[in-house]
């Protein structure tokens, strides 16, 4: 039995491969650190860039093969039968608000973060322009890592993927039939929403805030066009 793919899920999981790729070859043969060039800046960083915010989206960490691994996964998991639903039009718009609200719900987290860690930095007595990271205590370094990582780019699919994934869970809750996919769906929503607003995991992340700004895209899109269409 052939599994056919719809045009927006088959063709952006072959380009986001194959960007994945080429980044990694660029990285590894010429050195050349394309999250840097194609990855978000924060607002708080002097290499902000606005038209980062869309390239950012579709490439991954080069680092971790889990990133962009599981975020295929899933798409291709619920993103046909979304776009399915959808229409490509629509689930090509689904995928870059998705993406975009992913990235205002992590420059949210960044400011909050950022300001608790320079007010740290503050009361350590530490001056982030001239710092050895060496000389300092385990409490000042957590600190001053805070702060720099914030000021790095952001990337990733997992906005796009999370709106992506609660839509189908809304549209399939009923369906026996797609059981499995909705208990997977339903308990990654739980443990990523849990996770930013309980905080069991090492420290909440700019990328949980990232997994729930996709949520909160998601839900707002379904009810927006609850009366619509859908």
């Amino acid at each position: 039995m052939t599994i056919s793919l719809p045009p927006i899920t088959k063709g952006l999981t072959i380009f986001m491969v194959i960007l994945h790729v080429i980044c990694l070859t660029l990285f590894y043969k010429y050195e050349i650190y394309t999250t840097g060039i194609l990855g978000f800046y924060s607002t708080l960083s002097e290499n902000f860039n606005v038209f980062t915010s869309l390239s950012a989206i579709f490439i991954h960490n080069l680092f971790n093969p889990l990133h962009i691994i599981v975020n295929l996964s899933l798409f291709l998991l619920f993103g046909s039968y979304v776009e399915n639903r959808l229409g490509s039009k629509t689930f090509v718009i689904v995928i870059l608000l998705g993406g975009l609200s992913s990235i205002i719900s992590s420059e949210y987290y960044s400011y909050k973060s950022y300001n608790e860690s320079t007010i740290k930095l503050t009361e350590y007595g530490i001056n982030v322009n001239d710092v050895n990271p060496m000389d300092l205590s385990y409490d000042e370094y957590e600190a001053y890592d805070e702060y720099l990582i914030h000021l790095s780019p952001k990337q990733g699919f997992s906005g796009s993927t999370s709106a992506i994934m609660i839509l189908y869970l809304f549209f399939t809750i009923l369906n026996i039939k797609k059981l499995i996919p909705n208990l997977i769906s339903l308990s990654l929503i739980i443990i990523c929403i849990s996770t930013v607003f309980f905080d069991w995991s090492d420290g909440v992340k700019s990328g949980e805030y990232g997994h729930l700004g996709g949520f909160i895209f998601g839900i707002i899109f379904y009810l927006h066009n609850k009366k619509g269409r859908l």
